[in-house]
Parts: structure tokens; sequence; C-alpha cells
């Protein structure tokens, strides 16, 4: 094993201990991971957009998912807002709430 692998090594067993330590505190550490880059450990994002939950509560999760699905396959807010029965702007919304969603996993 040369140096930096071991170093490196170090620098995360070090940060594994940090997150160790927090969780035995009664931190909340769900999720918690280590960045490989500059070992820092970091969540995962749990909150959503102002947006995309104003988005959310006037059209429903169901319609944002298959905005942003329908916009994945190649239909513009033009159609999508046909189909689901949103003007443009707000087939706009629905997609990027979507994405958002999707990206969050929720």
């Amino acid at each position: 094993m040369n140096r930096n692998t071991a170093a490196h090594q170090m620098n995360v067993d070090a940060a594994q201990r940090e997150i160790d330590r927090r969780a035995a505190e009664g931190e909340p550490m769900d999720g918690a991971y280590i960045n490989p880059r500059t070992y820092a450990i970091e969540f995962p994002a749990r909150t959503l957009s102002r947006a995309t939950r104003n988005a959310v509560a006037k059209y429903g999760r169901d319609k944002c998912v298959r905005a942003a699905a329908d916009h994945i396959a190649g239909n513009g807010a033009s159609t999508i807002g046909f189909e689901l029965g949103l003007t443009t702007r707000q087939a706009d919304a629905a997609i990027e709430a979507g994405i958002e969603l999707r990206r969050a996993g929720a």
C-alpha cells in the first residue's frame, strides 16, 4: 500500500469515526456519506424547493411526475399541458417539479 492510499484511508476512517460519534450523541445521521474528494460529511437533499412544493399542492404529485416523464419522452410543455388540462406555464411548473421529485427520489 503506497502512502497516498494509506493517507486516503486514514482520512476516510477519521470521517467515519466522526459520523459514528455524532450518531452516538443523538444527531440524526441517516443518509450521511463521506465525500471521497474532500472527506466532508454530506447529506442528501431532504427538502424540496418552494416552487416544487407549490406545484405539487396545486396540481398533485401524480400530474407532476407524469409531466416530467412526458417531457423526458420528448413532449413540450404545450402538449403536456393540453393532455393534463394545464396551461403551458402550469405545465412548465409541473415538469420542473416532477424532475425535482425524481432527483430527490420522493
